[in-house]
């Protein structure tokens, strides 16, 4: 359950610009923030089922299950602390991870891995305005169990042995960059064994409108492994 951010945050700003030592050079709030979100990656229900996350002590979400997203907040510009625990029993950390906001950025945390192997995959998004009739797609391999891959976006069904791939062996923990691609089309993503095109993973398509912003995830089985899975996050 997401809990807003954004009224504290932005009254820390103004905090800041109120006490600024100069009077003729006030600091403006909208040049002082960046924007934070955070994605639960972890297929491990033993210990992160679900998850309650905070921002420098302020709660962000509760209750946050596999694939669940709490959505962007502002955030001060500076350094971050994004901690994560268990809903289930707070004393168990899963992911403490500081995130350096520049203003007017924008910044996607994920929990990753498994285990002892939890760790964060931080991203900077790039949500500016794109081009008429464009939209942008961005692929991460989110999946501990897939590996490296070949990744593939094309027209449905497209045949992949005359396609390129938009990015070769993507690894765990890992992101593309961003995929310029006709706005109101259907398109799909793929994931291959490495120099092949034995599937991976293959995404059902989607159809981001011109000016959208969608980043795909590659994922885990919600208890771990296999058969992959695949989450899309709306950017923009």
């Amino acid at each position: 359950m997401p809990i807003r951010l954004d009224a504290v945050l932005v009254a820390g700003v103004a905090l800041v610009c109120a006490c600024s030592p100069d009077d003729t050079a006030p600091v403006s709030p909208v040049t002082q923030v960046g924007r934070l979100r955070f994605v639960h990656a972890v297929p491990d229900t033993a210990k992160a089922k679900t998850v309650n996350v905070r921002i420098d002590g302020m709660p962000l979400a509760a209750n946050v299950a596999y694939k669940g997203v709490a959505g962007y907040v502002l955030a001060m510009a500076g350094d971050r602390q994004v901690a994560v625990r268990r809903t289930s029993d707070t004393s168990i950390v899963v992911l403490d991870q500081t995130v350096t906001v520049a203003a007017g950025g924008d910044y996607t945390v994920l929990a990753t891995g498994s285990g002892t192997g939890i760790a964060a995959l931080v991203l900077t998004d790039d949500n500016t305005t794109l081009s008429p009739g464009n939209a942008r797609l961005r692929i991460v391999n989110a999946s501990p169990v897939m590996g490296a891959a070949d990744v593939y976006v094309t027209a449905p069904g497209a045949d992949l042995s005359t396609a390129t791939p938009v990015a070769t062996s993507l690894a765990f923990r890992a992101a593309t960059a961003y995929v310029a691609v006709t706005g109101g089309a259907p398109w799909q993503v793929r994931f291959t064994t490495p120099g092949d095109t034995t599937l991976l993973l293959a995404v059902p398509a989607l159809t981001p409108a011109a000016g959208q912003v969608r980043t795909l995830l590659a994922l885990d089985a919600a208890t771990g492994g296999t058969p992959l899975t695949s989450a899309t996050l709306t950017d923009r």
